[in-house]
């Protein structure tokens, strides 16, 4: 599937679910941010930036065909975003807090990672 074909389908989603009273699910897609996608929103000249490069369309949606090309440009267009967290209770406490891992940390792990799996061969 093209990331144009991913991009039609998840808006065809959101759409759908939001003429729905039930609000989406959050944990279905990782692409849905209260109940939109997320574009990018940092100033225009970077937009304008990433848009030469090929890495987001004309609305700021990262473009991509390969999960290689995803996890790279997502990780330069988002850098300082969050993308995973970590809920963390500590003991003797009903309350917790979210430990947040940015994709500028993602792709550090990446790399690492890509570099020992090369390293073994």
């Amino acid at each position: 599937m093209t990331s144009t074909q991913l991009r039609g389908a998840a808006i065809r989603l959101i759409r759908r679910s939001s003429s729905q009273s039930r609000p989406t699910t959050r944990s279905l897609l990782p692409v849905f941010n209260s109940g939109s996608i997320r574009s990018f929103t940092a100033a225009p000249e970077q937009l304008e930036e990433f848009q030469q490069k090929g890495y987001v369309d004309d609305i700021g949606l990262t473009m991509f065909d390969t999960l290689h090309e995803l996890q790279h440009r997502s990780c330069a267009v988002y850098d300082a975003n969050p993308i995973f967290g970590t809920h963390t209770v500590p003991e003797g406490s009903t309350e917790g807090k979210f430990e947040w891992m940015t994709y500028g940390e993602f792709n550090d792990k990446v790399a690492h990672a890509r570099g020992v799996l090369k390293d073994i061969g």
